[in-house]
């Protein structure tokens, strides 16, 4: 496995807790121009995932993403073609950057999984690579 690439690591964010310890909800503040490496143009959400269901299955050639796993757990997997990562999203305070290039499958870890995901361009099906052995050769590999 390559060595970590700080772009990849989960960041948290703040959260604001109310002075009344009636007040159980929290409010966790994304500051997209200062949280956020890229600027976004799309949002959108998996919700209702079923436990153990597994998605993505693609790569991107110029797509940023952040995501969130709001509720529940997602175990993400990156992979750059040589090497894969792995991160576990569980709190709703927590998000990981996936840079262009990477392929990305992820697994719900608990019934009822919502995650989101903030994008840096509008939706490109030309931009999906969804073959892994194309993803691969997009990347170099042998």
């Amino acid at each position: 496995m390559t060595a970590q690439d700080p772009r990849r690591d989960i960041r948290t964010l703040p959260q604001i807790i109310a002075p009344d310890p009636a007040v159980t909800g929290r409010i966790v503040v994304l500051d997209c121009a200062s949280d956020l490496p890229f600027p976004v143009f799309r949002v959108y959400w998996i919700h209702g995932m079923t436990k153990g269901e597994v998605r993505g299955a693609h790569g991107h050639r110029l797509l940023t993403q952040a995501v969130v796993a709001l509720t529940g757990a997602v175990r993400f997997e990156l992979d750059d073609g040589a090497a894969r990562t792995v991160h576990l999203l569980s709190r709703p305070d927590q998000f990981l950057i996936v840079p262009p290039g990477l392929w990305r499958d992820f697994t719900a870890l608990a019934e009822g999984t919502t995650l989101l995901v903030l994008a840096s361009a509008p939706y490109d099906e030309a931009d999906y690579i969804r073959d892994y052995a194309e993803f691969r050769a997009f990347r170099g590999a042998h």
